[in-house]
């Protein structure tokens, strides 16, 4: 399996608007509708890891650094 760079993602609000989907909220008052299929959730608390070309094309608030899953 081909490793993809992720983008760390905090938000203030995640909610599920579908089976499919799911609604961010971030700190910076950014919104966006996200993919289930696309994040990972790896147990942290109020964050996810989503990847780089959808962070870009959403323009939520993500950290720079790339962590490569």
């Amino acid at each position: 399996m081909k490793k993809r760079p992720y983008y760390l993602v905090k938000y203030r609000e995640l909610r599920d608007i579908t089976d499919k989907a799911v609604a961010i909220k971030c700190f910076d008052g950014s919104e966006a509708v996200l993919p289930k299929s696309q994040i990972i959730e790896r147990g942290l608390d109020d964050a996810l890891y989503v990847p780089c070309w959808l962070v870009e094309k959403t323009g939520i608030q993500f950290a720079h650094k790339q962590h490569w899953m």
